[in-house]
């Protein structure tokens, strides 16, 4: 249930975790032992590191209000430890979240079939050529590069033929969305995934053919996705066009384009002032406001939202160079943890790995979809972990002696 709700609008995701919230309260009276395993671990060591220092920020906020409101998204750490203390459970959370990704996929397909037959209700607030269904585009975008990475690997490696659909539908789903960030991962992750399969050597006749196939549908997808939403797609690319060259000739920021390039530029001198403390969690809107009135900027004549519309800026411009170093030590460490032994095992790792690619065009951490999905990517991966290679786990009763596990 908590799988598929990561796949589902705001509320029903929350609610969603309420039983393995207590699953986890259940799971503790037997394994609670083991929480100093959990503590103990480098990633849990770094990611609590991280958060501290988050919170201490607040104390030079200007806003220290919203900074509470982006900490809030620490609440989903609960699933770290319910993954921990079950960590059995992992593949099936795994598999829920692709059946919620599959609701998502057919929230999409219903706006653009109502869309088509002239009925906008849908999309009262989604611009006619972004089709994203129930979840607002950027943030669609960015949870669908996730939902790619974690079908691709598979898909590309074996012979699962489910993996390649469900890598296909994130696909397809990726472009309907408009997010342009989201198309740049994903055609990344694409090349690389086919790249690394070359790179590791293609010693068969099998694996050539296999290649060849996957190269070839993704390719054929992306034809009959552009050949489908060609009016969509042809749109965006001319907005951001107009809009790059209205910003970089004109000086007219006024765009959506505009306002992210505001946005990074604010948020660049944001770190040149304070480069080792940042301006303090969630003050990142505040310390611009007061920058322009002192410019005698009028905040009407930029666009610029609560976040820097990029994750590695927004940390490094309200948390200082500190906080960033914290970040990408704590995201270094998630992507060891889920490193598997075999590629066509890597999907949570590519899933994690997209999160912090499409980081580059959006604020992924302070987003509460975002940030409970790759908290539950990252539980996935330490719980794998658990499994193979840390302590017994209550998972099942216990084997007989002499006699060898299955």
């Amino acid at each position: 249930a908590f799988g598929i709700g990561l796949g589902l609008p705001i509320t029903p995701m929350e609610l969603a975790g309420i039983p393995l919230i207590f699953l986890t309260l259940v799971a503790l009276r037997s394994d609670w032992r083991s929480l100093g395993s959990l503590v103990r671990h480098p990633f849990t060591i770094a990611l609590l590191a991280c958060i501290a220092w988050a919170g201490l920020a607040l104390a030079w906020s200007t806003d220290p209000k919203h900074g509470l409101d982006e900490l809030a998204n620490a609440r989903w750490l609960w699933v770290i430890l319910a993954l921990w203390l079950a960590p059995h459970l992992a593949r099936h959370v795994l598999t829920g979240i692709a059946i919620g990704y599959v609701l998502m996929h057919a929230s999409q397909a219903t706006q653009l079939a109502l869309q088509l037959m002239g009925n906008e209700w849908i999309a009262t607030k989604r611009l006619p050529d972004r089709v994203s269904g129930w979840s607002e585009p950027a943030v669609a975008g960015s949870l669908l590069c996730a939902v790619l990475g974690l079908h691709l690997p598979r898909g590309v490696w074996s012979t699962s033929w489910t993996s390649r659909i469900l890598a296909a539908l994130a696909l397809v789903g990726i472009i309907a969305t408009g997010t342009r960030g989201a198309w740049i991962v994903a055609a990344a992750m694409l090349a690389g995934a086919v790249g690394i399969l070359i790179i590791l050597g293609i010693r068969s006749r099998e694996q050539r053919a296999r290649a060849i196939v996957v190269a070839l549908t993704g390719l054929a997808i992306v034809g009959g996705a552009a050949v489908a939403l060609q009016d969509k797609i042809r749109s965006r690319v001319d907005e951001a066009e107009r809009e790059i060259d209205a910003a970089l000739t004109e000086g007219n920021k006024h765009t959506s384009t505009g306002g992210r390039i505001v946005m990074l530029e604010w948020a660049t001198q944001a770190i040149k002032a304070e480069p080792v403390l940042g301006v303090g969690t969630g003050g990142y809107r505040a310390w611009v406001n007061e920058q322009q009135a002192e410019q005698g900027i009028n905040p009407n004549s930029q666009r610029v939202l609560d976040h820097a519309h990029n994750t590695y800026l927004h940390i490094g411009a309200t948390q200082g160079t500190v906080g960033l170093a914290l970040f990408l030590t704590a995201a270094g460490l998630a992507l060891r943890n889920a490193w598997p032994r075999h590629p066509r095992d890597a999907g949570v790792l590519a899933a994690i790995l997209g999160l912090l690619m499409i980081g580059m065009f959006d604020t992924v951490a302070v987003n509460a979809q975002t940030s409970a999905l790759g908290v539950t990517l990252i539980a996935c991966a330490l719980a794998s972990r658990r499994l193979n290679h840390g302590p017994p786990c209550p998972a099942g009763p216990a084997t007989p002696e002499g006699v060898s596990p299955p």
